[in-house]
């Protein structure tokens, strides 16, 4: 939506705010305070560089205050062991491993620890203050949706992840130790049970109560562990080693107690509960629940009485609380194209053959007319509208590549008959001229089993197997190069290429199961090999099949197995495409960004190294990927930029240059606005219609971009032509009812709603819904971009409570699987803003804006438009609340920003004439200033499609105070 356009029908007035603190900080458990004072120290009282603010929790052994720092200008959380515990060298020693465990940490999902020392005789730590309740007391605050828990607990299993990475089990996590903060996120505390993976669990004697009141009705005993009995694990009630599996059980229970209210073990006593866990009495999901079945049985294997049969890690626990998805796009965000991961330029040598006018045979042979009737003939049997002119430009494309083939084999023959080159190089040039050979001779096999999927995908699977500019590379041939030892071993290899290349071209055409039973079935026989490029090719294949199954552990375990057997053989294209495969994984399902660039920067060197611009190239694009998740917009845009130049250097395919380009265009629009990216756009549109003609699907992209950027600029007719264009591409790939129908189905809606046909549009849009809730399920947070819309609509008409349940529920899908800031919820949230203000809810819309400021400015920076445009919507709350210096500093700086869309920016405009005029004390150039900004406002809303509303606004406002 971009913002509500309406306002016409805003209702003045602020409603009465209440803050309640409700900050609960939790010590270790021990008993209450009697004989010392709760709170030792006053309000002012100073502890070294800290002045004392307020108590927020005491324990038997000891207090937690709310401090400020006056060294570094900041609030901080000061937890205190009593001058007795002090002494005591357990207690002591306990403090003293949380801040050693918290300090090895550095995690948004992990409270942090900033000093550490003792003062008055008493050991202390000053952590990072958190202004909010604990995850039990956020539970039962308010009724919580299955999505808001899970989002909450997927957060803290990233702490819990952390921990772990730095070798430390927490051993008491429990619902108290987890504090959510006043941006919504979680943090895991109290480390004072951590110790190191696999240490043996003390027993001491166990406490009756906490030092607050949200852990009545745990289960306490003398002589038992330490921890929280009702949520610790078996291997930790009886004193053996526990690892980090231990913390997924005690999460599992608290995860199952937030969703079901209940916890999945009971028992009156120690052994009781001991008792129901070995029996795995867990009850099942309570009937009507709206819990997904995959997170029940994620939480039961959690719950596991052996820490065997329980997930292998906390991420394999995370990873299967996500819902699955078979596909990664999106139409309503600028999307960048995913990591892409390439595919493994594996070699074998043949024996040399001469002499040299042989090649041309050889070359004619691949792609005979007998075979490409056969192809052609399958591309036909689909009866899709493409398929002709699919089968045309492929068999164009291998012909090509047939007589490329043939001149440059003829050219390195020569070369060695004259004397210009060894036999060992004409030997490697000759290896890599027929691994692309067989690769391109792999693809046609698939070809000729053509269905709609592969049709689709036919001129990019070609496009990628026909690069052959890396084998008249003599350089990078002599370090990236291994020849087979001896004709048995090139014989070995040529058989398991055989397979290899069928696997990758399986999985390019979209079959990932034939893919992965062809691997399983030759597994052995691929094992037995020692050529090295054939090991590192199975393990390289093995990481794309693991991966495929979201299994990323074992996915990454297979790369780095290539990456490593890459490396020490040079096969560096080989070990640049792995290392980008590593780097997916790092941030994608691991969330670790940081690791992950120093794959991807790895990856571009290596492949730099190995003199392949392509290799180079696609590293680049996986680079524009990780810099765009970091909100680091102009690297990403360099990237971009510098992954198209060696394509076009490289002479790439005319699609892969297209593609090359609109993923610059993505980041021109960014950094620079869609004027300018609508340039590039154009100019791929004409590569690609020049180079494959207009009816392959390639041009989707293009037209999506097109549309994009049309509707930024308020051109609504010309977005719903490149709309259709973009549908009719679709149809004619993939048919009618397909995913990729329904993605240009939705662009078109959004067109027809912008330009007045609502009802068109709400229709469409339902259909576009009802196939994404098929294909993904109703949570995917697909359907959020979709209720997005439909929420758009209805604010057309007037409908506003609607609006707000479809933004709502948007937002809560998004924001179950989000990772940090997102440009979804961002505009979900300022949509919310917007329509809190139609409904008269000033303070709910504040609230709202406050959340999509924080994700702009983290995504943006202070400058960008759309930073702007949210500024706009705080600006436009404070006029409503009649606070006229907070919207005019609002305000001023939206308009100081710009906007590229001109009814964005003049809706800017007039809220700020509005300001100007209106304001107490407002001068009389001021309100000339208001009125002419006001004029023009009108001359904008009146050339646009679909602002009538904001054009009668500022009409009505000019008739009322022009002159």
């Amino acid at each position: 939506m971009g913002g509500v356009e309406s306002t016409r029908r805003y209702r003045a007035g602020l409603r009465g705010s209440e803050t309640q603190r409700g900050a609960e900080v939790t010590l270790a458990d021990s008993a209450p305070l009697t004989g010392e004072a709760s709170s030792p120290f006053e309000r002012g009282a100073t502890l070294g560089r800290y002045v004392v603010l307020e108590t927020l929790g005491s324990g038997g052994m000891g207090v937690v205050l709310a401090a400020y720092d006056s060294k570094l200008d900041r609030r901080v959380a000061l937890k205190l062991l009593h001058p007795r515990t002090s002494q005591d060298a357990d207690g002591h020693a306990r403090l003293l491993r949380e801040a050693q465990a918290l300090a090895k940490l550095s995690h948004p999902a992990v409270v942090s620890v900033y000093d550490v020392g003792a003062m008055r005789e008493q050991v202390f730590i000053a952590m990072e203050f958190i202004d909010g309740p604990n995850l039990r007391g956020w539970v039962h605050a308010e009724r919580r949706t299955p999505a808001q828990v899970l989002a909450v607990f997927r957060d803290a299993a990233r702490g819990l992840i952390a921990a772990h990475d730095a070798g430390i089990v927490h051993r008491d996590f429990k619902p108290d130790n987890v504090l959510i903060g006043t941006d919504g996120r979680a943090r895991v505390t109290d480390f004072g049970l951590a110790v190191p993976k696999h240490a043996p669990v003390p027993v001491v004697a166990a406490s009756s109560s906490s030092s607050h009141g949200s852990m009545s009705g745990r289960l306490t005993e003398t002589g038992m562990v330490m921890g929280t009995p009702a949520y610790m694990p078996l291997e930790q009630h009886a004193g053996r080693l526990t690892d980090e599996r231990s913390d997924q059980f005690s999460f599992c229970v608290s995860l199952y107690e937030a969703l079901y209210g209940v916890r999945p073990f009971t028992g009156a006593t120690g052994a009781e509960l001991c008792a129901a866990i070995k029996q795995q009495s867990v009850p099942p999901a309570p009937s009507g629940t709206t819990v997904p079945r995959f997170v029940h049985e994620a939480i039961v294997r959690g719950l596991a009485a052996r820490p065997n049969d329980r997930h292998p890690s906390m991420r394999a626990l995370l990873r299967a609380l996500r819902p699955r998805s078979r596909r990664g796009r999106t139409w309503m965000q600028t999307s960048v194209a995913g990591l892409v991961l390439g595919t493994a330029a594996l070699t074998v040598a043949e024996p040399s053959e001469r002499p040299c006018s042989i090649f041309t045979g050889r070359a004619a042979a691949l792609f005979p007319a007998e075979r490409a009737a056969a192809v052609r003939d399958a591309f036909l049997a689909t009866d899709l509208p493409n398929a002709a002119p699919s089968f045309e430009a492929v068999s164009r494309d291998l012909d090509a590549f047939s007589d490329r083939w043939a001149t440059t084999a003829h050219e390195a023959c020569l070369a060695t008959e004259r004397g210009e080159q060894s036999d060992h190089m004409h030997d490697l040039r000759m290896h890599c001229l027929e691994r692309a050979r067989a690769q391109v001779d792999a693809t046609i096999d698939v070809l000729g089993t053509a269905d709609d999927t592969v049709i689709a995908r036919s001129l990019e699977m070609v496009a990628k197997q026909t690069n052959i500019s890396v084998c008249s590379d003599t350089e990078a041939l002599q370090r990236t190069s291994v020849l087979p030892r001896d004709a048995d071993e090139a014989a070995r290899a040529a058989a398991a290429f055989d397979v290899l290349d069928r696997v990758e071209v399986l999985r390019m055409a979209g079959r990932k199961d034939e893919a992965k039973t062809l691997l399983t079935e030759h597994v052995d026989a691929l094992e037995a090999s020692t050529y090295p490029p054939t090991a590192a090719g199975l393990a390289w294949h093995r990481g794309r099949i693991a991966g495929g199954d979201n299994r990323a552990d074992e996915a990454i375990e297979h790369f780095e197995r290539a990456y490593t057997l890459a490396l020490e053989h040079g096969l560096l294209r080989i070990a640049a495409q792995a290392a980008s495969s590593i780097a997916f994984y790092y941030s994608e399902f691991k969330v670790d960004l940081e690791r992950a660039d120093d794959y991807i920067r790895a990856a571009i060197a290596l492949a730099r190294a190995s003199g392949s611009k392509r290799t180079e190239s696609a590293a680049l694009g996986n680079l524009v990927t990780l810099r765009v998740r970091a909100s680091r917009f102009d690297e990403a845009l360099q990237a971009a930029e510098d992954s198209l130049r060696l394509a076009q250097e490289d002479d790439a395919h005319p699609i892969l240059i297209g593609h090359a380009m609109v993923t610059k265009a993505q980041m021109v629009a960014r950094v620079h606005g869609p004027k300018a990216a609508r340039v590039l756009l154009l100019e791929a549109e004409t590569l690609i219609i020049d180079a494959v003609g207009p009816q392959h699907g390639h041009l989707v992209g293009v037209y999506n971009g097109l549309y994009d950027t049309a509707r930024k600029l308020d051109e609504h007719q010309t977005a719903l032509r490149y709309a259709n264009a973009s549908l009719h591409q679709a149809q004619a790939a993939h048919g009618t009812d397909s995913l990729d129908e329904a993605y240009a189905l939705a662009n078109v809606a959004t067109a027809l709603g912008k330009l007045g046909r609502v009802q068109e549009a709400l229709t469409m849009l339902a259909r576009v819904d009802e196939t994404f809730a098929r294909e993904y399920g109703k949570d995917h947070p697909i359907r959020s971009t979709t209720l997005n819309n439909l929420a758009s609509l209805q604010v057309r008409l007037e409908a506003w409570p609607s609006a707000y349940a479809l933004f709502g529920e948007a937002r809560d899908i998004q924001a179950a699987t989000a990772d940090g800031p997102s440009e979804v919820l961002m505009l979900l949230d300022r949509n919310l803003a917007e329509v809190s203000i139609l409904m008269g809810d000033l303070e709910g819309a504040a609230a709202h804006a406050e959340s999509a400021m924080r994700a702009a400015q983290a995504l943006y920076g202070n400058d960008h438009s759309v930073t702007g445009e949210v500024l706009t919507t705080q600006g436009r709350i404070a006029l409503e609340q009649g606070d006229y210096a907070a919207a005019r500093t609002a305000l001023e700086r939206a308009v100081s920003i710009g906007n590229d869309t001109p009814s964005e920016f003049a809706i800017t405009e007039f809220l700020f004439a509005r300001v100007l005029l209106e304001s107490p004390g407002s001068t009389p150039a001021d309100c000339a200033r208001a009125r002419a900004m006001a004029r023009a406002c009108e001359s904008v809303f009146a050339h646009a499609a679909g602002r009538d509303d904001m054009l009668d606004e500022v009409r009505a406002w000019l008739q009322a105070h022009d002159g």
